[in-house]
């Protein structure tokens, strides 16, 4: 068994939201102002039209099942883990950055716009080659609730949580893609701009921490898997 320190803990969160960042920024101008990349995201996008229609239906449904009330749910369901391990800070704290990750991608659409580079793609994107969609809302949406409830568990379920958590990821991220809301650089940036958000807040609540957890070695290479608090 190792130990996890405060310290140590939050340094591991606070490089992983570095690589976060810099993925985001990254996948951003590669992905969006390059016109080689923007036509192979295109490309991906018009994939689609290969899956049968009934599957693309079914995404859409699935979709737009996630609304504003099913975000309220998911902030509910952080703060009531919060509640039963009794760290009302933590969870207000978590659950807030899960709230600021989904306004911050709908800012980041207004802000980051997408020029159209890859103009022969334009008559089959149907108008949709300009459309800012970067980040995907949905992605940020499931990879903040699946980090920030990782975060809040027990340590000892935590890995449970992250594996179950990251199938959910990898549903919705897929999902968006499929039923023609994004383009899979913007599913990506979902996951890298929650990431962040989570990350930052749980390294200022760990490095707050005077907790000292024992940590089997193959879950040190997992950030949210074994940070201090338990």
């Amino acid at each position: 068994m190792l130990t996890a320190g405060p310290s140590g803990s939050a340094q591991q969160l606070r490089r992983l939201a570095l690589v976060a960042s810099a993925l985001l920024v990254a996948v951003y101008l590669l992905a969006v102002r390059t016109a080689a990349r923007q036509a192979l995201g295109d490309a991906a996008y018009l994939g689609r039209l290969a899956e049968s229609k009934a599957f693309q239906v079914f995404d859409k449904r699935f979709l737009e099942a996630v609304d504003i009330r099913v975000l309220l749910r998911g902030a509910v369901a952080l703060l009531a883990l919060a509640a039963l391990r009794r760290q009302w800070r933590t969870g207000f704290l978590i659950t807030g950055s899960f709230l600021a990750a989904i306004l911050s991608a709908q800012a980041l659409k207004a802000v980051l716009t997408r020029p159209i580079l890859a103009a022969d793609m334009e008559s089959l994107m149907k108008g949709k080659e300009g459309l800012n969609t970067f980040p995907s809302g949905h992605s940020t949406f499931v990879t903040a609730l699946v980090l920030g409830a990782v975060f809040l568990v027990p340590i000892a379920v935590r890995p449970w949580i992250a594996v179950s958590g990251i199938g959910a990821m990898v549903l919705v991220a897929g999902g968006v893609v499929t039923a023609g809301w994004h383009r899979p650089s913007d599913a990506f940036a979902g996951i890298a701009l929650a990431t962040i958000w989570i990350s930052v807040t749980a390294a200022v609540i760990v490095q707050r921490s005077t907790a000292i957890v024992p940590v089997p070695p193959g879950m040190r290479l997992v950030p949210f898997a074994s940070t201090a608090r338990h």
